[in-house]
């Protein structure tokens, strides 16, 4: 009996464990956008606020956190508008516009 209830003990501390650390990972490893700089490699966490177009692979979209919004481009799906995503890639400029290229988008469910 107290085995039993010894291994239920600690099913639940390592589902508890994964369920939070899941729940903050975005907020440990996220550069705010407000921060972001060229040339450099980061991970963004926020919310799809405009799906502009997605054309011959190439998706462009727009993130934004509590502190700004940046346009990502990427080779995959077009993320749906609202959609909380952490987004890994590198910092680009063009004609003094800042942008994601990214290497990741994945749609967070927290």
């Amino acid at each position: 009996m107290r085995k039993t209830s010894l291994a239920a003990g600690l099913i639940i501390l390592v589902l508890v464990v994964g369920i939070v650390g899941y729940a903050v990972y975005p907020y440990i490893v996220s550069t705010k956008i407000d921060q972001l700089h060229d040339g450099a490699t980061v991970y963004v966490y926020g919310k799809v606020t405009s799906s502009r177009f997605a054309f011959a692979n190439i998706s462009l979209f727009q993130v934004s956190d509590n502190t700004g919004s940046v346009y990502v481009a990427w080779d995959g799906a077009l993320p749906a508008t609202g959609a909380q995503v952490l987004i890994h890639g590198e910092v680009e400029s063009i004609l003094g516009a800042t942008y994601i290229k990214a290497d990741s988008v994945t749609v967070w469910y927290f």
